[in-house]
């Protein structure tokens, strides 16, 4: 009954999702509809991940089981009947009693979002979930104090932060987490001082700093060495042509988000040489029809968003060489019929 729950719930998330904000617009500021798509978003990861190897805990506690429910919780169970997914997005802000997890070591995912979360306290909770994966505790109150707390979780791969206030020194504190390799940090308030500390971690494979204002060009040459890297975003008129140089070289890189950057098209020259790509955004930069030239290499490229852009009629048969494209957003342009 649980795991139909959880499939019914996330059937509804993501259809609400799509309906809602279609697959490519812009991110939307309202608060709710930012939490889904979190939440879909931890959820799709979590389904293509395959667990790690790992040593056997004791059963769950049949009343934090209970307890799940009785807090608006959501549960996926494995094969032995142990929770090991929890999803309290159905709380909708009403506080969640942590102090449930200590019952529940198999959990390896645990989606906690907004005000459900009562404060850096409550992440001394989680610290002996041994076999915790994923973690998504965005729009909540959660700081660097809290940080502290979840260093302690030496298995976790993934975690979601958007929207907290988090600072560099918070950033430093969870790379004590050597296995730690998918930051999701969309207006935290990073910069390229935080970058810094991320520049031998060579196992990182998505990087989301969108709206992190402080994060600029400079802060991108850390990443040159960044090889395993396969999604990035940056953010704002910090991120340059020079910045995308430093970049180049992430031939790994499956997805690029560039919106409200100051790119050009000299910066489609290093994005035309990421032909591993599948997704790019280019929202609002000034990229012409020119510098779509520069794409043609991107045979694998499905999704490529140019709303916004200075792209008209005039540069558009570039396209015509993308033959893996299945979406693409020209809204806000200046494109024509003639295009």
């Amino acid at each position: 009954m649980a795991y139909r729950s959880f499939q019914l719930l996330l059937l509804y998330a993501v259809t609400t999702f799509f309906a809602l904000c279609g697959c490519n617009g812009e991110e939307s500021d309202d608060q709710s509809e930012t939490q889904r798509k979190n939440a879909i978003q931890q959820s799709e990861d979590i389904s293509t991940n395959a667990p790690s190897v790992i040593e056997p805990v004791a059963d769950d506690d049949p009343e934090s089981v209970k307890q799940i429910e009785d807090m608006y919780g959501e549960y996926k169970t494995n094969d032995d009947g142990n929770v090991t997914f929890v999803d309290f997005t159905g709380a909708f802000g009403e506080s969640v009693d942590l102090s449930i997890m200590a019952g529940l070591p198999s959990v390896e995912h645990l989606i906690v979002i907004g005000k459900s979360v009562t404060g850096d306290d409550a992440l001394e909770n989680l610290s002996e979930l041994t076999r915790l994966r994923t973690l998504n505790v965005s729009e909540s109150g959660v700081t660097n104090e809290g940080m502290q707390h979840l260093a302690k979780i030496k298995s976790l791969e993934d975690i979601n932060l958007q929207r907290t206030n988090i600072t560099d020194a918070g950033l430093k504190t969870l790379l004590e987490i050597p296995s730690l390799k998918r930051l999701r940090l969309v207006r935290c308030k990073i910069t390229d001082e935080g970058l810094s500390f991320l520049k031998d971690r060579t196992n990182l494979e998505m990087l989301d700093v969108k709206e992190c204002i402080g994060v600029s060009d400079e802060g991108l040459a850390n990443l040159v060495d960044l090889k395993r890297l396969r999604f990035l975003r940056v953010w704002g008129s910090k991120i340059s042509d020079a910045g995308l140089k430093h970049i180049e070289g992430l031939s790994e890189l499956r997805s690029l988000g560039l919106d409200n950057t100051t790119v050009t098209d000299e910066g489609m020259k290093s994005v035309g040489k990421l032909t591993k790509l599948s997704d790019l955004k280019m929202y609002e930069t000034y990229v012409t029809g020119d510098g779509l030239a520069h794409l043609t290499d991107l045979k694998l490229l499905k999704q490529l968003v140019l709303r916004g852009t200075k792209v008209t009629d005039n540069g558009l048969e570039h396209l015509a060489a993308l033959s893996s494209l299945q979406l693409l957003d020209l809204s806000e342009t200046q494109v024509g019929d003639a295009g």
